[in-house]
């Protein structure tokens, strides 16, 4: 489709590859390494090298084959297999930890041998709540969204079912709540949180803010809170205080001004704000950490009621449902979309596909 009056281009079919190696076939988590590739974590073939430059890509640890998970030939790198990889984050020493929906567990996976251990929660997968022999104690993981790395190498996890965020210690594998209900709970009820404030209704994402404070996504309020790493208080940062109503409408007045929050799907700290991928949107937005602002970086600024984008910031190939992110320093956005990667323009909103 190419825009009459300004040129701008998108593709209605699934266009030719860029890069070699396999192609993507469920993307949903990015992050960047020290020498500046990219890794995608991909819910069938496992985790993937990208190179920014080229768009070559590498299967690194996982299955090179399609087909189900667990069920594969010749895996690369020993240990158990992703089953469904739901989030990752990347340690100091340059491995990766990895929240795996399926094994409502979490793993660790060398970076240079593609080797799998799971370090806390399942070995297997098993019923919610049903874990013969767990790896590490404290409250089972029910639905891991989000994973993130604190300053001194503890993980901190965000639980959806639960309804609540875990601390995680790298070595042993204990669990510990940070803040909200010690046990699942319906309806957003509780007897005795851990932490003061508004209770978590759908949590997406996770991050820690260079003070040590956590930062996690609500996509059921549209909401962004922060969450004292300590006392597990929580505090509204952007977004709505809620009730939701229908879309993106907020009952009560936004905190912050600017697009509202529909579906968060990621989070990146850069040096002075935030970045939020939202699904719902198809945008990639900034956030004043003071003012819980919001602002359009790229994507869809405003939609009709067929749901087609009539205002969009940056030129290329629309967003279809950007769902991880990450920034190089002083430089490029990256974003994971369906079965490609953007490079964004931090500055003009521009969009480029350099991979698929």
């Amino acid at each position: 489709r190419v825009n009459p009056a300004t040129g701008n281009r998108t593709p209605l079919l699934f266009p030719l590859d860029i890069g070699d190696g396999p192609n993507f076939f469920s993307p949903r988590a990015l992050a960047i390494e020290a020498d500046g590739t990219l890794v995608v974590r991909d819910e069938l073939f496992g985790m993937l090298r990208v190179d920014p430059q080229t768009g070559d890509r590498t299967i690194f640890s996982g299955c090179p084959e399609r087909g189900a998970p667990g069920e594969c030939d010749s895996p690369i790198g020993s240990g158990p297999p992703l089953r469904l990889p739901q989030a990752m984050a990347i340690e100091d020493g340059g491995s990766f930890v990895v929240a795996d929906r399926a094994l409502a567990g979490i793993m660790r996976v060398d970076s240079g041998t593609g080797d799998r251990r799971v370090i806390s929660g399942c070995t297997e997968p098993t019923l919610l709540g049903e874990c013969d022999s767990p790896i590490g104690d404290g409250p089972e993981f029910l639905s891991l969204t989000a994973i993130a790395v604190e300053a001194d190498g503890a993980l901190v996890v965000s639980d959806a079912n639960r309804g609540a965020v875990l601390r995680v210690n790298p070595d042993t594998g204990d669990r510990t709540i940070v803040s909200e209900c010690p046990e699942p709970v319906l309806l957003g009820t509780c007897d005795d949180p851990i932490g003061d404030g508004p209770h978590f209704e759908f949590l997406s994402a996770i991050a820690v803010e260079e003070d040590g404070t956590l930062l996690v996504g609500d996509s059921k309020r549209g909401a962004l809170l922060r969450v004292n790493p300590a006392t597990g208080d929580r505090t509204m940062m952007s977004g709505c205080p809620g009730p939701r109503l229908g879309g993106s409408g907020c009952a009560n007045a936004t905190i912050g001004t600017g697009p509202g929050l529909s579906n968060i799907a990621a989070f990146a700290v850069d040096a002075d704000s935030f970045l939020v991928a939202d699904l719902n949107l198809g945008a990639v937005l900034r956030i004043n950490p003071v003012t819980g602002d919001r602002t359009i970086v790229s994507g869809c600024r405003e939609r009709d009621r067929r749901f087609d984008c009539v205002d969009i910031v940056g030129a290329g190939p629309e967003f279809l449902n950007p769902s991880g992110l990450a920034i190089e320093p002083h430089g490029s956005i990256f974003v994971v979309d369906e079965r490609e990667i953007f490079r964004v323009d931090p500055v003009t909103g521009n969009r480029t596909i350099i991979s698929r």
